[in-house]
């Protein structure tokens, strides 16, 4: 058996989509939306303590502070770069197809894997970036109206 054939990638490929539809049905509604809301809230009422605060507190709320955007940083660039990877992976795969009208067919009808967060959106390279840029708005929003 070869370990690098088209039929071996399509099969296997087709049992890694499986397994990620099945991920994202246990995860997507109601255990990505929470977590990532309630870290994202440590977040902001850590940086907001942080800088209202003064001595050990403030200490304490920047420590927290700082392990939860880290959290949500490695947590979020890891489900990242399941997308990416895949579509590397298709991509390659599409290069090298060749004439294989058949494997080129599947690779054209095959979505890279991605992990969704609810319905509304799944997660790339750059939700790391938007989760902590929401963090910062928040906390600056919060800071200026108290």
């Amino acid at each position: 058996m070869k370990l690098r054939s088209s039929a071996n990638f399509q099969r296997i490929y087709r049992d890694l989509q499986t397994l990620q539809t099945f991920f994202n049905f246990c995860f997507r509604k109601w255990f990505f939306p929470t977590h990532k809301c309630a870290v994202m809230n440590v977040a902001v009422l850590g940086t907001f303590g942080a800088v209202k605060l003064s001595g050990p507190r403030a200490i304490n709320m920047l420590g927290a502070a700082t392990l939860s955007l880290l959290y949500l940083g490695m947590f979020f660039k890891k489900l990242g770069n399941i997308f990416v990877i895949s579509e590397d992976v298709l991509r390659s795969w599409y290069c090298g197809a060749g004439k294989n009208r058949r494997l080129r067919s599947f690779l054209k009808s095959s979505l890279p894997l991605r992990s969704d967060v609810g319905y509304y959106y799944y997660v790339t390279k750059t939700t790391v970036v938007v989760i902590w840029a929401t963090v910062f708005n928040l906390t600056t929003n919060l800071l200026l109206s108290v």
